[in-house]
């Protein structure tokens, strides 16, 4: 049975402990640990806990799910982080074209002095830290030398966030992941809840497996995600190892998509990058 835990009589470094024993790492697909992320040089130096709900990678949908249906985890995620660090404020940037979920999590936060909801123009790459960081914060810099830390703030994606939740609250590991399985190639393109280690084969077959040849697939999305095969391949087999495990971190990207070729050419025939705009953009 799982055992409740009171994060406000924990240490920091319980705290910090407790995330690292049940595996947690970022879960948008970098897979850095996230015990490292919450251990910076100075936690006083840290201002800004950053939620990044952005998901601004085209079709994945695996964020805005976990918020419309788990956000009193989500917040609980939050305020567990914001209990390490005594002068930070916590941030849910979202991007405008997810407005029920701006509207849920901004009545839940309504009376929480230092969580707030900070909407965010639709744009790509709006998700990058970088640029999430610069709108989040009014336009703080950060080259590629420097860690968020060393710009007073600290990223996670919104499935981490929940993650530190389920370990420090509920006393849960992290044995699951949000995966998004989408294109026009799927024939019932969904969300699911999978166990970590579970090949794509199996993932694919729970939508319905493919209506049509596939061109492409990916893991992730389109933008970001890796090339799993071409049209012509013939080895198929070979598209469903275990592939949902990372060498390093344990957990792969948020998504599995799979295109035909003729979306692959409508979709990316125009400029779809817009990051030398004004980077990452607060909503006006």
């Amino acid at each position: 049975m799982e055992k409740k835990r009171d994060y406000t009589k924990l240490s920091k470094e319980e705290i910090r402990n407790i995330v690292k024993e049940a595996g947690i790492v970022g879960l948008g697909g970098a897979g850095f640990p996230t015990n490292v992320k919450l251990a910076p040089k100075d936690d006083n130096a840290i201002d800004h806990i950053i939620v990044n709900a952005a998901e601004c990678e085209p079709y994945l949908t695996s964020d805005y799910r976990l918020m419309m249906e788990q956000p009193e985890r989500l917040i609980g995620g939050i305020k567990v982080m914001l209990s390490m660090f005594p002068n930070a404020k916590g941030v849910i940037g979202i991007e405008e074209n997810k407005p029920e979920a701006i509207k849920l999590l901004e009545g839940l936060v309504k009376d929480e002095p230092k969580i707030t909801v900070c909407p965010l123009k639709t744009k790509y790459p709006q998700g990058g830290e970088r640029f999430l960081i610069h709108a989040v914060t009014g336009g703080r810099e950060i080259n590629s030398t420097m860690l968020p830390a060393d710009a007073g703030c600290i990223v996670d994606n919104v499935d981490t966030v929940i993650s530190i939740y389920n370990a420090v609250c509920e006393s849960t590991p992290l044995i699951r992941k949000i995966i998004t399985v989408t294109g026009d190639a799927v024939k019932n393109p969904q969300n699911f809840q999978v166990p970590l280690g579970m090949c794509y084969r199996e993932i694919l077959e729970a939508a319905g497996g493919f209506k049509e040849e596939p061109e492409k697939m990916i893991s992730g999305g389109p933008m970001m995600g890796t090339g799993i095969i071409l049209s012509g391949y013939s080895g198929h087999e070979e598209l469903f190892c275990p592939d949902l495990l990372h060498k390093r971190s344990g957990c792969g990207k948020s998504g599995i998509s799979v295109y035909s070729l003729w979306t692959l050419y409508r979709g990316m025939s125009w400029s779809c990058c817009p990051a030398d705009d004004d980077g990452g953009s607060r909503k006006k």
